[in-house]
C-alpha cells in the first residue's frame, strides 16, 4: 500500500512536470505559472530517474507546497488528479511526510550516495555502513538531530539550496514538527531494517568486515552501485511510456 506522502510526491510529479501524465498533466501551465512569478521550479519528472527520486521529489514538492496550492486554486475546474493533489497538500500528515523524505535526501541519502560514488571498492564502504547503522539506530528513536540539520556524514558535501532551507525551516507549528519527527523516526527504522538485511555480511564480526587481501582482490572490479542497471531500466521505462 502506498503512503500518503509517496502518493503526493508521485501525483505532483505526474501532474506538474513536462513529462508527466499525458491525460491529466498540466506541466506546461505549471511552468508558465512559475515563469510569470519568477519562481525557480524544482520539480522533476519520474521518468528516467533513479530509485532515490522519491526523496528528492518529496523535498521539492514540500518546497513548493504553497505554490502548488496557489496554482491549483487558479483553476476554475481542476481535473481529478489536481483535486487529489489539492486535498493531499493540505494534510499535515502528508506534508510532514514529504518534508521528512526531503530531509532524508539532504542529510542521509544524498551524502551516502556521494560516498558510494567515490569509493573504489564495495568493501571500502564497511566503515561507512557501520557508521550509518549506528546513526540510524539512534535516529529511529530520536530524530530531532535531523530536524535541527545535524550532519550524518561529517565532511561529505550536503547540497544546501533553497529546498534545504525550506525543509529545515521551523514551521512554528508544534503538530507539524511532531509529525515530521515521527515520520523521520519511522523512515530511519525502515532504512535500518533494509540496511541490516542487505549488507549483513559487512558488519563487525561477520566474514566481510575485515576482508583478506585475497577477498579484496576478488571483488576489486565489483561496482559499488548498480547505476548502470538503473540507467538501463530508466531508459526502458521511457521507451515503454513513450
Amino acid at each position: 500500500m502506498e503512503s500518503g506522502a509517496s502518493r503526493l510526491t508521485r501525483t505532483a510529479s505526474k501532474a506538474l512536470t513536462l513529462h508527466g501524465c499525458e491525460k491529466s498533466g498540466v506541466g506546461q501551465h505549471f511552468r508558465t505559472h512559475f515563469k510569470e512569478r519568477d519562481i525557480d521550479n524544482k520539480l522533476i519528472t519520474f521518468r528516467g530517474h533513479r530509485f532515490n527520486h522519491l526523496f528528492y521529489a518529496a523535498g521539492a514538492t514540500y518546497h513548493h507546497l504553497n505554490d502548488v496550492i496557489d496554482f491549483i486554486e487558479s483553476w476554475a475546474d481542476p481535473n481529478n488528479l489536481l483535486k487529489s493533489i489539492s486535498f493531499d497538500v493540505r494534510g499535515k500528515a502528508f506534508s510532514s511526510g514529504i518534508r521528512a523524505l526531503g530531509i532524508i535526501d539532504k542529510l542521509i541519502a544524498g551524502p551516502f550516495w556521494r560516498i558510494i560514488e567515490t569509493s573504489k571498492n564495495i568493501l571500502d564502504l564497511n566503515p561507512t555502513l557501520c557508521h550509518l547503522q549506528k546513526n540510524l539506530q539512534e535516529l529511529s528513536v530520536d530524530a530531532s538531530p535531523l530536524l535541527a540539520g545535524e550532519l550524518v556524514f561529517e565532511g561529505v558535501e550536503v547540497h544546501r539550496d533553497s529546498i534545504f532551507d525550506s525543509l529545515l525551516k521551523d514551521t512554528d507549528d508544534p503538530v507539524s514538527e511532531m509529525y515530521t519527527q515521527m515520520a523521520l523516526e519511522l523512515c530511519a527504522g525502515g532504512i535500518l531494517l533494509t540496511l541490516e538485511r542487505q549488507v549483513k555480511d559487512q558488519f563487525p564480526g561477520v566474514k566481510f568486515y575485515e576482508p583478506s587481501l585475497g577477498i579484496k582482490s576478488m571483488v576489486f572490479l565489483l561496482p559499488t552501485a548498480n547505476t548502470c542497471s538503473e540507467r538501463d531500466f530508466a531508459q526502458l521505462d521511457m521507451l515503454v511510456k513513450a
